[in-house]
Order: C-alpha cells, then sequence, then structure tokens
C-alpha cells in the first residue's frame, strides 16, 4: 500500500472503489444496521447509516478516519449531513466535480430533516445507478439512485470519490 505521502495510481483507487461495492454488496440483506440493533458505539433506536457507510469503507481499506470534527462525538464517523456538506473536510476523500459521472464505489450523501434529529442520508454508489445502503427497509439494500431521499425533501446529492 502507498503512504499517504505517496498518491494513488488510477489502478489502486479503482480496487479500492471496487473492494467498496463488494463489501456493501456482501452486506444486502443484512439487519446489522438496523434501527432498532445496537452496533459498535451506535446504540439501539439510531440511524445508522453513517456507520454501514463507514464500515466498509474501512473494510475495503478507504477509512475517512475518525472523529467526524464534533467535540462532543469524537469516536463517531462522519455524519450524512457531513458527507452531504461540500466544505466538510473527510480525509482521502473529494468532491466530485459538476463535470464527473459517479461511478461504483463512490459515496452519495444528501442533507435531509428527518423528524427524528438525523440529519440526511449517505450510502454507497453502486453498479448500474444504484445505491447501497440501510434502505427503507432498514435492512442493507441496492436501490435505484432517485430513491436516496425517498419522499423527504432534501438538498442536492454530493458524491465523493476516495483517493484526491
Amino acid at each position: 500500500n502507498p503512504t499517504p505521502a505517496q498518491p494513488l495510481t488510477d489502478d489502486q483507487r479503482a480496487l479500492i472503489r471496487q473492494k467498496i461495492v463488494e463489501a456493501a454488496q456482501k452486506q444486502i440483506g443484512s439487519g446489522d444496521w438496523h434501527f432498532d440493533v445496537a452496533k459498535g458505539n451506535f446504540g439501539p433506536q439510531t440511524d445508522k447509516c453513517n456507520l454501514f457507510v463507514y464500515d466498509m469503507l474501512n473494510d475495503a481499506g478507504a477509512s475517512p478516519g475518525l472523529p467526524n470534527g464534533h467535540a462532543w462525538w469524537k469516536s463517531y464517523p462522519p455524519t450524512a449531513a457531513n458527507w452531504a456538506d461540500p466544505s466538510f473536510p473527510i480525509p482521502g476523500w473529494r468532491v466530485l466535480g459538476s463535470g464527473e459521472t459517479p461511478q461504483p464505489g463512490d459515496v452519495v450523501a444528501q442533507r435531509i430533516q428527518w423528524p427524528n434529529g438525523a440529519t440526511g442520508h449517505v450510502m454507497i454508489v453502486g453498479p448500474n445507478a444504484s445505491f447501497i445502503g440501510v434502505g427503507k427497509s432498514e435492512m442493507i439494500d441496492s436501490v435505484a439512485a432517485k430513491m436516496m431521499g425517498e419522499d423527504k425533501p432534501g438538498g442536492l446529492l454530493v458524491y465523493r470519490r476516495y483517493g484526491a
């Protein structure tokens, strides 16, 4: 693996994106990140879309790191709102420009004000314009891109790619 001082090659970035998709696809149907389940330092009755994305990125060697920038959440991964904020720095991840096409293995996020206080939604870009993440059924699912915000009004989709 290259050291942080050495930029990744295009082939290395492509391999990491492939590993991210493979890790996420292995979890389709899993209830491990379900709202009612405790996982890691997330208790039951908590949204875990950001933990799912963090876990898949970590498994693929593309960790966004901890903490997420909030002093009171030192051991939590970036929130959906963090991913959806183009000015929020996430180490190793860059925001795609307007002329770039999202690719499988990228991360997509949208700012959404949910009634329970969640700040948005974050998922992994899968093959064929799908997103993989904690879906409406709260099981890991692969959904069409148009389903990102479901029936909630939200902000623009922000895409990020590893290996800036």
